[in-house]
């Protein structure tokens, strides 16, 4: 044959693909957007720092004419979002419509008048197989729309170690390293399965219709419902002689023990430490935690949750006091805001800095500054994590919100204490600090008394009182702020200046 008919037969192949692959693309051209978000991240280490900026780009799907569906985090501590059509050449400013931090989704909304036609709505399809080939799309800043070719590999539940909420998701793979934040997946028949949930170490994993059409739902509901959380943690348990031990029949092969009881979420006030969970809404509980999901085979029992929701009775049975018993336990939420150790997922940094010694929270945003990703919880002083691990989902019986002096920045006033960091703080002047607002009232307070100095008390017995005098303390503020470029000594936001 010659290089004439190769070169042709080869054109035509590369002709065909392409028509192919674009008329597989032309059903959702008008329904995939590409947004760019402007930011202003704070630094919880150094709070009093100008925020710094960021602009993320990523994907997002329309679920309405003038509504879209993106990721939370990609608008997280957003201060412009503006989306991209593929049939508009211009950005169009959206704004943030609905937010539910807990699955990491929010819906953006755009005015009407802005667009030239409105956007095409999708609908999700909840027909997954594992091992099924897909194809992600997205659009590009120059409105083309991208193709690249995917596989479901197997189904996962993701537990969210920032909000406590545990889902359904599908681990993916591609063709392609060039996945982002929001894309849409989809199958043959151009089926759209979800949207892409990227990691950071390259995983990419799907969240499916089940979750979206749920969150979608709940959205509209007044006030917007959250999904259902466990107020326990459990503990494998297959080891006979402690299940005898409990009176447990060895004919009885399912069940976990229930090594914690929150004072917050699913089963807090229903649950006791020491039951043993046998099944949850109809589904047996093997000594690893798991139930057989009649689809998908062998999947924690936590991602149930996800399917009911709040004030929802389920069934549960258990071995309680050397006997099973079935009881009704209410599906309940929670916020992270509210906890006793908080997350603040847009919250600013409260802070007070006196004589160089700086006064924050303690709250996962500042912890997670401290180390690096999941390297974090190792980086922290031993009473913090103490502290983290026993009381983040307690109520305090002394306190409402934990204290830290975080770090000192050195000036004479405060010479020998340079060396302290992240100790909780107890008690300022002999009064016990309950919250945020008691520690910038009794600093404000002491340096206005006739007293000559403050006193600062911590949990940790090791460190002597920090003894601050009041006298030079004003001359001793406007060096620092001089010295370290400081432009307010003290940020109070509203979420910190009263406890109900």
């Amino acid at each position: 044959m010659s290089k004439y008919w190769v070169y042709c037969i080869f054109f035509v192949l590369f002709s065909c693909l392409r028509i192919c692959g674009a008329a597989s693309r032309e059903p959702f051209k008008n329904s995939v957007v590409f947004i760019k978000t402007d930011s202003l991240i704070p630094d919880y280490r150094r709070p009093w720092q100008n925020y710094s900026s960021e602009t993320q780009t990523g994907q997002g799907i329309a679920v309405g004419p003038y509504e879209i569906l993106t990721l939370a985090s990609l608008i997280q501590y957003h201060t412009l979002i503006q989306v991209q059509t593929s049939f508009q050449s211009t950005f169009i400013e959206a704004k943030a419509a609905q937010i539910d931090w807990d699955l990491n989704l929010a819906i953006l909304s755009i005015d009407p008048a802005a667009l030239d036609q409105p956007l095409k709505p999708v609908s999700f399809t909840k027909d997954i197989q594992t091992g099924e080939k897909l194809f992600f799309v997205r659009l590009t800043e120059g409105r083309q729309l991208l193709p690249v070719e995917g596989k479901i590999e197997s189904p996962e539940v993701y537990y969210n170690p920032l909000s406590g909420a545990s889902f359904l998701f599908f681990r993916l793979s591609s063709s392609s390293s060039q996945i982002e934040t929001g894309q849409m997946v989809c199958a043959e028949n151009n089926r759209v399965l979800g949207l892409v949930y990227p990691s950071k170490n390259q995983i990419n994993f799907l969240i499916p219709a089940l979750i979206l059409d749920s969150f979608l739902k709940r959205m509209k509901e007044k006030p917007a419902q959250s999904i259902p959380k466990a107020g326990f943690t459990f503990s494998a348990w297959d080891q006979p002689d402690s299940r005898r031990f409990l009176k447990i029949p060895d004919q009885e092969k399912r069940g976990v023990y229930l090594s914690e009881v929150f004072d917050f979420g699913t089963g807090s006030t229903e649950l006791k430490e020491g039951d043993v969970l046998l099944n949850w809404d109809g589904k047996d509980i093997d000594p690893q935690g798991m139930v057989e999901d009649d689809k998908w085979g062998k999947l924690s029992f936590t991602y149930l949750f996800s399917r009911s929701k709040t004030q929802d009775k389920v069934k549960v049975t258990l071995w309680r006091d050397g006997q099973k018993q079935t009881i009704d336990v209410v599906m309940l939420s929670f916020h992270t805001q509210d906890l006793p150790i908080p997350y603040h997922p847009e919250g600013e940094p409260a802070y007070i800095l006196e004589g160089g010694f700086l006064f924050q929270e303690l709250n996962l945003n500042y912890l997670r500054t401290i180390g690096q990703d999941k390297e974090w919880k190792t980086n922290l002083d031993p009473l913090i994590f103490d502290f983290l691990v026993k009381n983040s989902f307690h109520v305090f019986k002394d306190r409402e919100r934990m204290v830290l002096l975080t770090r000192v920045l050195p000036h004479p006033l405060n010479q020998g204490y340079f060396h302290l960091k992240d100790k909780i703080l107890s008690s300022i002047n002999g009064k016990k600090i309950r919250n945020f607002k008691d520690a910038f009232d009794m600093l404000s307070s002491g340096t206005k008394d006739q007293a000559p100095y403050l006193s600062v008390d911590f949990e940790d017995p090791s460190v002597p009182t920090v003894v601050i005098p009041v006298n030079p303390l004003k001359q001793a503020n406007l060096e620092i702020q001089k010295n370290y470029s400081i432009f307010t000594l003290s940020k109070i936001p509203d979420e910190h200046r009263g406890y109900d």
